[in-house]
Formats: structure tokens, C-alpha cells, sequence
């Protein structure tokens, strides 16, 4: 209830406020067009050509690639709807773990696709000057859908009056009349995935109408599509996310049931749990009443007939503006703490369900003792920063470190760090050790760091997330992989 209050009291000291912060992981980008009334919003059109300004200037590390047409494109003629762009983000392309971001399923989720540009802005702009980031590119892909449903898109902007009013921005579905009498038809793509489709309301005049029938609309084909596609040519683990509006929840498959979890369904929520750290959204329980029973879902279908990793992120509060979040409350209150969270789930690759469980390294700093050609390394292991999880206890159970390939390759050569933990949380732990400089190649190496904590309650032991640092000897040069959110005990 605090945390609620607290958050409603953020909202209305910054209502007439709008300002980026100044560590943020959002870059400062000229926006030339923004939905009527919402200066935080870029429209459609923005959108598609930032795609292509960025596929123009970042031609090593992008592909945009079309994965289908709107509906109506496919039946109004050329000249008529969109492209459904996949914008591909990945160093030296080959079959690798993905993390991928859908958004826009429901038109009027302006809030999560600007975040999810704004994610991949950041990926690239600090790709050449940071180097946790360069090793998150050059190891794994992001597959980003800005806009799922750009004619629905396209309907909703219209509904902007310019004032600023998010109430009357109500249109979520596509554009496909379905044989609705009035102008109110279109099918809510969110409800339009094979597993456990519904096929009510049956009028295509509701709200939320899932469509005549599963995958009848070109958009959910070309999503389910592109994801087959993805699971055939490249059998590794990947992580989808899709980046929805309102209720600030996040939630696990399998939205159609109160019963019915996934196999590894603590794995699931401690994952939950791990993107909720630090922000608004709450992670919920499969057998919650917060959130009705949801069907036809993208996340669903991914997890249950494509098996992979899905988890529906749910941004925005009623107090905020509901599906349309006012420009003052998602600058100041939902932008950043999501960019971490979509940081922090692109750290769990290559293992989305046991990187988000163990520790993370924090404070890791490096001294050259060219006295007695030593490389000395600290740092804290932490496996308690988790949000709201609060019946899960870990004890930090081993430290690794392996030199120029990452732990989870194949021949990477793991070594034992000694650590010594906290006695009274045995989830935090400090470590020191020294290298001798005379077994780094002068020319350089990168040293990669990775904990391991065991749950007290089941004894599973799980990896977290990858650390590292790169050194160059006589005159070392320093990069720090550090996370971007700090924990204190």
C-alpha cells in the first residue's frame, strides 16, 4: 500500500513535469513528430523512418527485415497499411540466444513501444562505448516489433485530440471491419493466438473481439511465422518479452488459467521477480485475482507450442493514464527503471530461467600491481536483490572466472575463486584474488566473472549473470562490466 501511495505521489509532483534524467540509459534524440498532445510519443510515421535512419547508420550491427503486411495492406492494395519490420541488433550474425521485444500489439500502447525504441537506441549508441554492452551484442541477438498493429496504430493516434487527454484514446484493435455494421470493427490482436483461443465475444463490433477464428488476421500469421522460423534455424534458448499497457504486472504463461503453470514455474517467477527489481511493475502469482484470465495470448503460444521463455510486461497505472500514459508520469516514473529491466533480461541470455536466479556482481574493480606483476580483482556477490520475492533465501555457493571466453562456451576453462560470505545473510558475499600478470597476453585479455547461489529451500544451485573485465598490459586499460542498478544490504 505504501509503495502504491508512494508511487501516486511521484505522479502528482511531476504531472506538469517532463525532463529526462541525467544518468539515463535513454539517449537524447531529436524526435520530429509526436502524437498529438504527447511530446513523449512518437507517431507512426517517426517510427518507421527512425527504423530506417538507424538501419542507415549502424549497417554492421542492424538488418530490418519484413516479416508481413497489415491487414490492411494485404487486402486494401499497396497503397493502403504497413510492413510488420523485425529490426534485427546482433555483431557478426549467426544462430545465437535472442532476446525479443514485442510491442504494439494493442494500438493504443503508445507507452511500450517507445521504450522498446528507445531500448534499441540505447543498445546502439552504447554499443562502441561501453563494453558490457558490446559483450551483450557481440554474443547475442535482440529481435525488436516496435509496432505489431500499425493500423490500429495509425487509428488510435487519430484519436489524440491534442489536449492530452489519455481517455479518449481508446482503439486497440486492427483495422479488419469483420463485418461490424459501424466503424467500431477490428480484432484484438493480443487475443488472436492459437493456444487457448476463445471465440468470444463473437461480436465483432466488441472491444475485444478475438477474431472469427485463431491467427485469422496477417498480423498474428506474420508473428507466428517469423517466431517458427526463428525456433527452426536457430535451436537456442531464447527470451521473448511482450512489452504490453497497464496494470503494472509482470506475468508469467499461462494467462487463460488460474491452475494451469508452466513446468518450471519458480524458475518462471524468480525470473518475474529479477525484471521487477527497482520499479513499478509487480510480479504475479499464476492463481492471482489482480488480473483476469486472459486468452489467446502471445506469451501463451510461445511458451506452450513453441517452447520458449515468454513473459508478458505490463506497464502504466489507472492513476498514470491507464492504457495511454501521460507524458509527465512515464518519463518520470516507467522509462528508466523498464530500460533496466530490459537490460538486466538481456543479461539472463544464454539462460533466461537460471541467470535471473543467481547472483549478481557488484562493484568489481581491478588493480595493477606492476610491483609484483599481480592483477588484483574485488568485488560483492549479491543473490538478494530480487523485488517482492520474499519467501526465497540463497546462500552464495561458488565464484568462477575463465579468460577471453565466456563461461558458457564449450571450451572456456572455468577456475574457483574463494569468497567469503556475510554470516548473517549468506546470500552476500565479498571476494579478492590475484592473477599473475605474466599469464595475460600482453596484447590484452578479458576475464569473465560469474556466481553461483543455491536456493536453501530446494538445494538447486543457479548461475547469474555474466561479469567482465578487459585488460591491456603495460599501460592497462579498464572497462568495467557493472549492472545498472546498485543494491545496498
Amino acid at each position: 500500500m505504501l509503495k502504491r501511495i508512494s508511487s501516486i505521489l511521484v505522479f502528482l509532483l511531476f504531472i506538469t513535469i517532463v525532463s529526462s534524467c541525467p544518468n539515463s540509459l535513454s539517449p537524447a534524440n531529436a524526435q520530429s513528430a509526436y502524437v498529438p498532445g504527447f511530446s513523449c510519443y512518437r507517431d507512426l510515421s517517426t517510427i518507421y523512418d527512425r527504423i530506417q535512419q538507424l538501419q542507415y547508420k549502424y549497417p554492421d550491427l542492424l538488418t530490418v527485415t519484413d516479416i508481413g503486411d497489415s491487414w490492411e495492406k494485404q487486402n486494401l492494395g499497396m497503397n493502403h497499411g504497413h510492413d510488420l519490420l523485425i529490426l534485427k541488433l546482433e555483431a557478426n550474425p549467426s544462430p545465437k540466444p535472442t532476446l525479443i521485444l514485442i510491442s504494439g500489439l494493442k494500438a493504443n500502447s503508445f507507452g511500450p513501444v517507445e521504450i522498446n525504441l528507445r531500448f534499441a537506441e540505447f543498445l546502439l549508441s552504447a554499443y562502441p562505448k561501453q563494453s558490457d554492452v558490446r559483450y551483450l551484442i557481440d554474443h547475442f541477438a535482440v529481435h525488436f516489433l516496435f509496432v505489431a498493429n500499425p493500423d490500429g496504430r495509425t487509428k488510435a493516434e487519430s484519436q489524440a485530440d491534442g489536449t492530452g487527454d489519455t481517455w479518449t484514446i481508446t482503439w486497440a484493435k486492427n483495422t479488419n471491419p469483420s463485418g461490424c455494421a459501424s466503424d467500431d470493427g477490428g480484432v484484438a490482436l493480443e487475443h488472436n493466438f492459437a493456444y487457448q483461443w476463445n471465440n468470444l465475444p463473437t461480436d465483432p463490433c466488441a472491444a475485444d473481439y478475438p477474431g472469427s477464428q485463431a491467427f485469422s488476421e496477417p498480423e498474428t500469421q506474420a508473428i507466428r511465422d517469423y517466431l517458427q522460423g526463428l525456433v527452426q534455424t536457430n535451436p537456442n534458448n531464447h527470451l521473448l518479452i511482450n512489452l504490453e499497457s497497464y496494470k503494472d504486472f509482470i506475468l508469467n504463461p499461462y494467462l487463460y488459467s488460474k491452475t494451469h503453470k508452466p513446468t518450471r514455474y519458480e524458475d518462471y517467477q524468480v525470473l518475474a521477480n529479477k525484471l521487477a527489481y527497482g520499479q513499478e511493475a509487480l510480479p504475479l502469482e499464476y492463481n492471482n485475482t489482480a488480473l483476469t484470465e486472459q486468452f489467446g495470448t502471445l506469451i501463451d503460444y510461445t511458451e506452450a507450442e513453441l517452447g520458449l521463455t515468454a513473459i508478458q510486461y505490463r506497464l502504466g497505472s489507472e492513476m498514470g493514464g491507464g492504457n495511454v500514459s501521460r507524458c509527465a508520469y512515464f518519463e518520470k516514473v516507467l522509462v528508466e527503471p523498464a530500460l533496466q529491466s530490459l537490460l538486466r533480461a538481456l543479461k539472463t541470455l544464454p539462460e533466461p530461467l537460471e541467470y535471473g536466479a543467481g547472483p549478481e556482481i557488484h562493484n568489481l574493480s581491478v588493480n595493477l600491481n606492476f610491483n609484483e606483476s599481480l592483477i588484483e580483482i574485488s568485488g560483492q556477490l549479491d543473490a538478494h536483490n530480487y523485488y517482492h520475492h520474499t519467501n526465497r533465501t540463497t546462500s552464495i555457493s561458488a565464484l568462477r572466472y575463465s579468460i577471453d571466453l565466456p563461461p558458457w562456451y564449450p571450451d572456456a576453462e572455468e577456475n574457483l575463486i574463494d569468497f567469503e560470505r556475510d554470516l548473517e545473510y549468506p546470500g552476500l558475499a565479498d571476494f579478492f584474488f590475484q592473477l599473475d600478470m605474466n599469464t595475460i597476453n600482453p596484447e590484452g585479455a578479458t576475464i569473465y566473472f560469474q556466481g553461483e547461489a543455491e536456493d536453501c529451500t530446494n538445494g538447486y544451485k543457479r548461475k547469474g549473470f555474466v561479469e567482465m573485465v578487459t585488460i591491456k598490459l603495460p599501460n592497462p586499460e579498464l572497462n568495467l562490466y557493472l549492472p545498472l542498478i546498485s543494491t545496498s544490504r
